[in-house]
């Protein structure tokens, strides 16, 4: 479904909340025969586990990140797969009114993809959601209001942007996995196989890309990134060394003296107070 569109859509709907629910379904279950709510839309939020829904005869796999949305009075089959309990947050709305544009909002089903840390936050919200829908009263139905607004409108935004990620070349996501995980022990094998590539493949291709060999690159930015948290940074060594992916800071300070031929608290008593 098109991002634009979508926003085009909920932009000139008016929307109301008409009931939020938090749902754990045990392995095995199947629901067959079944049709939405006439006149109400629904946002399904998986928590937990995976699940099939059938909308209309086109399947749907879902799980933490993938927020399904499904229109009025639509044909239903759902079913649990795996061995986990299925979680999700459920949320019906109505649209009060809609200007004519493309199709209603009541005749759409379609998922949406946000990365996990993206979900955490959407759950956050569902969750704050939930609570204020329990309190009666004007102030609590329009604070609802607003929340949902958010809720849809964060929701769009996250899907637009993986979808921009996914679009980018494969090594300039790679990079900035690099560098947004450089905390982390980044393993060449385990980098390769999150980016669907063996590890030779990986390697070739990124020394051709980028001029350095993996393992290197990821040095460099490391090394540089350390140089920069010893000048600025009142910090201890170790606690440099495991922001930048080091667990063992003595291995840390070899690795430094080798690139820069000196200790980590040398290069900081020389340079920590005029680095130019």
């Amino acid at each position: 479904m098109n991002i634009s569109d979508l926003m085009i859509q909920f932009a000139k709907a008016n929307i109301q909340l008409d009931g939020i629910y938090r749902v754990s379904v045990p392995p095995g279950s199947k629901v067959a025969q079944q049709t939405t709510m006439e006149g109400v839309c629904g946002l399904v939020f998986p928590i937990g586990g995976k699940a099939r829904f059938d909308i209309c005869k086109k399947e749907y796999l879902l799980e933490p990140g993938t927020v399904l949305h499904a229109g009025s009075k639509m044909e239903l089959y759902k079913e649990v797969l795996g061995d986990e309990i299925w979680e999700y947050i459920l949320v019906h709305y109505r649209v009060l009114n809609q200007e004519n544009w493309k199709e209603s909002l009541l005749d759409l089903n379609f998922t949406l993809k946000i990365y996990s840390d993206r979900n955490r936050e959407i759950v956050l919200l569902l969750e704050k959601l939930i609570q204020i829908n329990k309190k009666s009263g004007y102030r609590n139905e329009l604070i609802s209001k607003a929340l949902l607004y958010e809720i849809i409108s964060n929701i769009l935004d996250f899907s637009a942007e993986r979808m921009e990620y996914q679009q980018k070349d494969p090594f300039d996501r790679v990079i900035d996995y690099i560098h947004t995980n450089l905390d982390k022990n980044l393993v060449i094998t385990e980098l390769a196989e999150a980016f669907g590539m063996n590890p030779k493949q990986f390697s070739y291709l990124f020394q051709k890309k980028i001029g350095l060999s993996p393992k290197k690159y990821i040095m460099d930015i490391q090394i540089k990134r350390a140089k920069e948290l010893i000048i600025e940074e009142d910090i201890s060594i170790s606690e440099i060394a495991a922001l930048v992916g080091y667990e063992d800071s003595l291995h840390f300070s070899r690795i430094f003296k080798q690139n820069l031929g000196m200790s980590p608290s040398k290069f900081r008593n020389q340079f920590g107070k005029n680095p130019y």
